[in-house]
């Protein structure tokens, strides 16, 4: 991992070229997929991540998250207990964050009048959506 991307790995990954979302605990990324060879993808991010916020450490069970993969990957069949939190799946601000990235979308496409003729409906949705998100955020 670096500020600008990661290297990714998994048995079922995004082609190269798709939009991309990495999410490790709270910690959020956008991006896209740069290659995608076998079982392992390059990945570059919209802006630059702050690598210490990624690393292992306590924040908010990612630590116990980390320790029962290392268990699996290394064939043990114990791990340590999993202390139950109560944590949001998403926080205010990523819900805001996604609010403003679909307005920015609508935006744009609504610049394009054959895609407002042909996409009111859709445009009108993603709009509601938006609205739906802050919402939700500002109710947390």
């Amino acid at each position: 991992m670096s500020a600008a991307g990661a290297l990714v790995e998994g048995t079922t990954l995004p082609p190269a070229g798709a939009a991309v979302l990495l999410r490790r605990g709270q910690s959020v990324a956008a991006g896209r997929v740069v290659w995608h060879e076998g079982g392992k993808a390059g990945l570059i991010f919209d802006k630059s991540a702050t690598v210490a916020e990624w690393m292992p450490g306590d924040r908010t069970g990612q630590e116990q998250v980390d320790q029962i993969v290392h268990h699996i990957r290394s064939g043990e069949l114990t791990a340590a207990p999993l202390r139950v939190t109560s944590v949001p799946l998403i926080s205010s601000s990523e819900l805001r964050s996604l609010a403003d990235g679909l307005c920015n979308l609508a935006d744009e496409l609504s610049n394009d009048m054959t895609l407002v003729v042909r996409h009111s409906h859709g445009l009108q949705l993603l709009d509601i959506t938006a609205q739906t998100l802050r919402k939700i955020a500002a109710s947390r």
